[in-house]
């Protein structure tokens, strides 16, 4: 494989998902948020590249219209128009991990009680998802909203939650705690 910095930067995203969950499995909470921010989705990396591909191939063409002798710069470009095509299809081979690193991100912020933030990317994650990821961001989202004063927000996302996933996994839990906010 061409050694190219998208190749890398995909290699460079998938050691540091990595590293983050192992910190975050030591229960180095801060440590791992910092990891994980430093990973970029892949939609982005792969936009990215795709620039970077158009800029090189009107490089080229404009090179080649000049016919000025830079045939060194000439062969350069195209050694990197064919490790950038080299690295969209390695960004491509890579499974799409942008829903689980913003899951990840969202314990990180709850383990360091960032639940601001954390509820914001939880319910952004419930109203982007489907099926168990949904109801499990709702969850969180709530259980989020039970550490910020006043419990409004907790409330309505408790009645959300019991309102749309009768039975769920997480309905007796978030039944009871909504209880319990009422009668505090």
């Amino acid at each position: 494989q061409p050694d190219s910095f998208a190749a890398r930067s995909v290699a460079l995203n998938m050691a540091a998902l990595q590293a983050g969950d192992d910190l975050f499995a030591e229960e180095h909470y801060r440590d791992a948020l910092w990891i994980y921010r430093l990973v970029y989705p892949k939609e982005i990396l792969k936009a990215r590249c795709e620039r970077q591909l158009q800029r090189l191939q009107r490089t080229i063409e404009f090179v080649r219209e000049a016919q000025d002798g830079r045939y060194r710069e000439l062969l350069r470009l195209q050694e990197n128009v064919a490790e950038i095509e080299a690295e969209i299809k390695a960004i491509e081979a890579v499974e799409n991990y942008g829903e689980e690193l913003d899951f990840r991100i969202g314990r990180a912020y709850m383990e360091i009680r960032r639940y601001w933030e954390a509820r914001a990317l939880f319910l952004r994650l419930y109203e982007e998802g489907e099926g168990d990821r949904a109801e499990e961001a709702l969850s969180l989202a709530f259980h989020c909203s039970v550490q910020i004063k006043p419990w409004d927000r907790a409330l309505e996302l408790g009645a959300q939650y019991m309102e749309k996933y009768p039975g769920g996994r997480f309905y007796d839990n978030i039944s009871l705690t909504v209880g319990q906010l009422y009668a505090m």
